[in-house]
């Protein structure tokens, strides 16, 4: 059986600079008004901006709301959070991992994957009061994540994540 849901919107992004943005964009969620993006960077559009224009003509500006701690491959919200993940597969170079926090596991490997999580403030703005780390804003949460983690939801206070790398390998829940 096939469902076949109907496209609302179909608009093309445009940088704070008016170009159209060409960076990745990856995982989305919606929190308070607010469509966030993955990318190199976190970034977000309010949902008024993306229903109030339709069609290929419509310029919806994509704001640059900070770089995390590590690359935005995918977003997910929960309650008052902002929660931040980066794809790791450290046998493929192109996906070594995050190493600006510098910890380990018990193991003493150290941890590559992570899922940072920065609070945002009533109107939906991330609090980032907590300064940088070579480059990125430290999170107010950070948990260590498996490796080839690709996305995230959150169930009521549980955490559910796909985990996958390539359509020849296994893929898990």
């Amino acid at each position: 059986q096939t469902c076949a849901l109907p496209i609302l919107r179909c608009v093309p992004l445009f940088s704070e600079d008016g170009k159209r943005h060409c960076g990745h964009v990856g995982g989305i969620a919606i929190h308070d008004g607010w469509l966030w993006i993955g990318g190199d960077s976190v970034y977000r559009i309010p949902l008024k901006a993306i229903l109030d224009n339709d069609g290929l003509d419509a310029k919806v500006p994509i704001e640059t709301a900070f770089k995390a701690i590590c690359d935005a491959s995918f977003v997910a919200c929960y309650k008052d959070g902002l929660w931040v993940g980066e794809f790791v597969d450290v046998a493929d170079r192109k996906y070594p991992g995050c190493t600006k926090p510098s910890i380990k596991d018990r193991s003493g490997e150290p941890i590559r994957a992570w899922l940072a999580g920065y609070v945002l403030d009533a109107d939906g703005t991330p609090k980032l009061g907590n300064g940088e780390h070579k480059g990125g804003v430290i999170p107010d949460m950070l948990v260590a994540i498996p490796e080839k983690t690709q996305g995230l939801a959150f169930c009521d206070a549980r955490l559910v994540m796909s985990m996958s790398h390539g359509v020849r390998n296994p893929s898990l829940l």
